[in-house]
């Protein structure tokens, strides 16, 4: 446990850079509602749900990402819904994102 605080998180490095990509992810991160300590020190997590309701085939990933998010929230970390995340990190997103109002 005392290695694993000491180790140095990968969303850590890119929301703590001091050039404007650091400043353009906290200043979105703070527009959304999420203050600064809120996200210091903690794991980004951003997960992907390609369940629709005009897709249905994949029904099983509804259910898998609200276990995910559940487990996530118990632990106090941060969660960014579906493709928040995505657009947060610049990847591109092809299909309309569905929220369910995190």
């Amino acid at each position: 446990m005392e290695n694993e605080d000491k180790k140095e998180l990968h969303s850590s490095d890119w929301i703590g850079r001091t050039v404007k990509d650091g400043f353009v992810y906290r200043a979105w991160m703070k527009n959304q509602g999420i203050l600064q300590y809120e996200f210091n020190n903690k794991p980004v997590i951003g997960i992907f749900n390609t369940w629709s309701k005009l897709m249905s085939c994949n029904g099983q990933f509804r259910e898998l990402a609200a276990s995910v998010k559940k487990r996530i929230l118990e632990r106090i970390w941060i969660f960014y819904g579906e493709n928040r995340g995505a657009r947060l990190l610049g990847i591109p997103i092809n299909r309309t994102p569905i929220y369910y109002g995190f």
